[in-house]
């Protein structure tokens, strides 16, 4: 049976029992504070249990696109994914009322369990023989949940029966809708969970009787497709298989852990990127990112370099069930191909300097210090230093990092207050955002005037920054134009801030730009913002503070340009913070 087969008999069987099908929520979840995404079919009801009043029908089907990155450092063996999809029958409202297999009313355990088997053994031909079933034991603090027993017991051919302390699923996030569960398993998989939700949980976690309950059945669709196909894991279905093929056949190197690595994470970051998410350096902009980079990690490993093919296979198989993907596809392609180029340079440079630090050593520990040098310097993710240290038997002092990454955030603060005492109004955020702007726009500048441009003041603050440049004329507005776009593809492109402790003299040869009359010490803070070509874009004296990357900024505009004095041109600008 293939997994259209599979995908189909599911929608078919519970639109003939009453269920509304509904379309899968996005990733990005609505009025949810508690998680990043989507992580359940459930997530986008969670009100409806308790208001099934506001839901469209008392009986809804969907299957739902989920991202879980909790278990991310275990993808590549045979049970853990990053993407996948859950199909979820649900029923909100029930009251004690007649419970009943077919109709639109709503039900409870003895519907959700029946269907459940019917469905397993009946529409999908699973040999009962096959199938056991567990339900929620009780602890302490719940009751065990008799009704499920002895719902289970009624079924005919089911005999393998048992409880567990484990089944009691939920809330989605800190609080919400509750309860115990029913699960079926096929030689051991588990491939349909009931939840039957019948408690409120606070966030102090203490469990009330829900005034209306409800059910939240979920199967995960590529486990459900792999034991019905009788395969060992998700990787050799149908579903996952060819996309699996296509990395071996592209590889010349081929190893199947860094394979499943490369089609989970590309999968999970084509989803997201076709539902508006952006690679960056906060939330679930960082873990998009960090997806999109284990993926080119893993790539260098086998030797893979075929990303756009395996992106538009993807994007054909998904696009017929995702109207995200098939809308967005080109534009989430591109995105990831940006960032994959941005950090194979990343890559190149920080890898260079892990093997030198490591040298042909086989075990020991990377310091803090270290591991904050190759990410201050290299732009470097932690993450990233350390799963290569652990493939040469390496530790990394992770809090010594954070002391370090603390550290320099204090000393930036100062530094601040000692060399921009007059030219920076405060840490405001936004006033910090100005500032790197400002950094942005006299190198944009002086790329489109000449290098005579130099700075010969400033004020920043948060509702703007001001800039004076040496400059002969006035400034025409295609040249305005100019150098606003250039400030604004520098920030798309995300660039890294990095800032050092440099020789005075050596920074003035590497090109360092000093602010109009201030004296530096011998050893000097210096800011230095790298193209994606690996390329010094600008480079000053400066003690901070600045955004760690330019993606962190909002869209760069220039409000006046004016002459400030004989030979001077004064430019007024903001950064328009992303909403």
């Amino acid at each position: 049976m293939t997994h259209q087969d599979i995908r189909k008999k599911f929608i078919d069987y519970l639109i003939s029992h009453g269920h509304v099908e509904l379309p899968a929520a996005s990733l990005v979840p609505d009025n949810d504070p508690t998680v990043l995404f989507t992580v359940a079919g459930m997530q986008q009801f969670k009100q409806l249990y308790e208001h099934p009043d506001q839901a469209p029908s008392k009986r809804v089907v969907t299957i739902q696109p989920c991202i879980r990155t909790i278990d991310i450092d275990e993808v590549g063996d045979d049970t853990h994914s990053t993407v996948f999809e859950m199909m979820g029958w649900f029923s909100f409202g029930y009251t004690g009322s007649e419970d009943t297999l077919h109709g639109e009313d709503p039900y409870f355990k003895n519907t959700a369990i029946k269907m459940g088997w019917e469905f397993l053994t009946k529409e999908l031909g699973v040999d009962p023989n096959r199938i056991r079933a567990t339900y929620f034991g009780g602890d302490a603090k719940r009751p065990a949940d008799v009704e499920s027993k002895e719902i289970l017991e009624s079924l005919e051919g089911l005999s393998l029966i048992e409880a567990t302390g484990e089944n009691f699923w939920g809330p989605v996030g800190e609080e919400g809708p509750c309860g115990p569960n029913a699960e079926f398993y096929i030689d051991d998989t588990e491939v349909l969970n009931n939840v039957f939700n019948q408690y409120i949980r606070d966030t102090e976690g203490n469990y009330t009787q829900a005034e209306y309950r409800g059910v939240d059945m979920g199967t995960g669709f590529e486990r459900l497709v792999a034991a019905i196909q009788g395969v060992p894991n998700i990787y050799e279905t149908d579903l996952v298989k060819p996309f699996l093929q296509c990395v071996r056949a592209k590889s010349y190197n081929y190893n199947e852990r860094h394979g499943r690595i490369i089609v989970d994470h590309v999968k999970a970051a084509l989803y997201l990127l076709a539902d508006g998410v952006k690679p960056g350096n906060k939330g679930r902009d960082y873990v998009l990112r960090r997806l999109i980079r284990r993926s080119v990690r893993a790539a260098q490993i086998v030797g893979f370099q075929e990303f756009e093919a395996l992106l538009n296979m993807l994007a054909d198989e998904y696009g017929t069930t995702r109207d995200a993907i098939a809308k967005n596809r080109d534009g989430a392609i591109a995105l990831f191909l940006s960032e994959r180029d941005k950090f194979l340079k990343t890559l190149q440079d920080g890898t260079s300097q892990l093997k030198k630090l490591i040298g042909n050593e086989r075990g020991g520990e990377i310091t803090g210090e270290q591991a904050f040098k190759l990410f201050d310097t290299y732009g470097f993710p932690i993450e990233l230093t350390q799963e290569m240290a652990e493939e040469l038997g390496w530790t990394v002092d992770a809090d010594g990092f954070t002391d370090e990454l603390n550290k320099h955030r204090e000393l930036s603060k100062q530094g601040s207050e000692k060399i921009f005492k007059g030219g920076l109004a405060d840490h405001d955020p936004q006033t910090i955002a100005h500032h790197t702007a400002h950094h942005l726009l006299l190198a944009a500048l002086r790329e489109v005037l000449g290098d005579h441009v130099v700075q010969r003041g400033s004020n920043v603050t948060s509702e703007r920054l001001r800039i004076d440049v040496a400059h002969p004329e006035k400034i025409t507005d295609d040249q305005i134009k100019t150098a606003e776009d250039i400030v604004n593809q520098k920030i798309s492109e995300d660039l890294p801030v990095i800032s050092e402790i440099m020789d005075r003299d050596e920074a003035f040869k590497l090109g360092a730009l000093a602010e109009f009359g201030a004296k530096y010490p011998d050893k000097a803070c210096v800011y230095s913002i790298i193209d994606q070509d690996g390329e010094v874009f600008s480079r000053e004296f400066c003690g901070g503070p600045h955004v760690m990357f330019t993606g962190e900024l909002g869209h760069f505009e220039i409000i006046k340009e004016e002459a400030s004095g004989a030979g001077i041109r004064r430019i007024r600008a903001r950064v328009v913070p992303r909403t």
